[in-house]
């Protein structure tokens, strides 16, 4: 038994990304009854396909695990099972976390920004475009070093936002109270 004053030996969930290889079947064959099913949904289900097809052809090194995690319900690219080994990213695993959960078309937490420059610089600064030689298609490429600030202006559009939604309610508490 166990009083208040003791801790709780609970591990707390590890953020990992799923290194495992993407499983093609499964993916396409629930994708396609949705899209009879409920054809308002379509644009949303033509996005996360897309999103999925550039995850499976992302040329990415060795080192670089892939997000395999999607779905078309309201999963997340990032899985947190219960392991006690310890999961370190290194820069770019985070900005590809990063980008395809919140920033991409299709992301499972898309945040909605009203400057659609501000994605594009930091689609820009992600990846390279290349033409494939063999069948003249245009592959998008991860880029060997990704600056610190790559998402600066993002952080700064978020917190703008925040802050314009918070801040009148807080001043109202704030006077309120003191």
């Amino acid at each position: 038994m166990t009083t208040s004053n003791e801790p709780l030996d609970t591990p707390e969930p590890e953020i990992i990304l799923d290194e495992r290889p993407p499983n093609n079947n499964k993916t396409t064959t629930t994708l396609l009854p949705l899209l009879l099913i409920n054809p308002q949904n379509n644009d949303k289900i033509l996005e996360r396909c897309q999103l999925m097809k550039e995850l499976e052809c992302l040329e990415c090194d060795e080192t670089t695990p892939t997000l395999t995690s999607i779905s078309t319900s309201k999963s997340t690219l990032i899985t947190a099972p219960q392991q006690t080994e310890k999961k370190f990213f290194t820069f770019k695993e985070y900005c590809m976390i990063l980008y395809y959960n919140f920033i991409r078309k299709g992301s499972p937490h898309m945040i909605q920004f009203s400057d659609k420059q501000l994605i594009a610089d930091i689609e820009k600064v992600l990846f390279s475009t290349q033409i494939d030689q063999k069948d003249g298609t245009i592959k998008k490429c991860l880029r060997s070093t990704i600056p610190f600030n790559v998402y600066d202006k993002m952080w700064l559009a978020v917190f703008r936002y925040v802050h314009q939604m918070c801040y009148e309610q807080f001043v109202i508490w704030l006077n309120s109270h003191y």
